[in-house]
């Protein structure tokens, strides 16, 4: 078996070059920046989670109809506004239970509403966590007929 510092003589010998692998300056920066991306993108990897999470489920609002009065007591227009105090969202919760997520509590018109799961983002949480599933392919000729397959030899 042929050394390295054999072979490298040989190379020599033909004109050609038989050395240390090189990495051009073009290349470090490459993988300086690529690690720097993988340190950030694994101290962000729970915010990431939390968000795929979210997409997968989808996310839920309520919405309050407030009629906007003057001041002689006319109502001038209707807003339709995001619910965002806990308290707030806490009571309407409760009071909805069991009801199709809409109606009034305490004189104001409410509206539970919910963007679709999307299955994607809940696919690839699964597979990241438990592996792709096994999938299988059937494969038949025309018709459904046995696939004939001939080697020549």
């Amino acid at each position: 078996m042929e050394t390295l510092k054999e072979k490298r003589s040989r190379a020599g010998k033909k004109g050609g070059k038989l050395g240390k692998r090189t990495i051009t300056d073009e290349t470090k920066l490459k993988n300086a920046a690529l690690k720097d991306f993988r340190i950030k993108a694994s101290n962000m990897a729970n915010t990431l989670l939390m968000a795929q999470t979210q997409e997968a489920i989808g996310s839920r609002q309520i919405i309050r109809k407030d009629e906007i009065y003057n001041k002689k007591g006319q109502m001038v227009k209707v807003e339709f506004n995001v619910v965002e105090d806990p308290k707030e969202i806490e009571k309407v919760l409760n009071d909805f239970e069991g009801v199709d997520g809409r109606g009034e509590i305490d004189g104001k018109y409410y509206l539970i509403t919910q963007d679709k799961p999307n299955y994607r983002a809940s696919d690839a949480i699964l597979n990241r966590t438990f592996g792709r599933p096994t999938e299988t392919h059937e494969i038949s000729g025309k018709d459904g007929e046995p696939l004939i397959i001939k080697l020549d030899t």
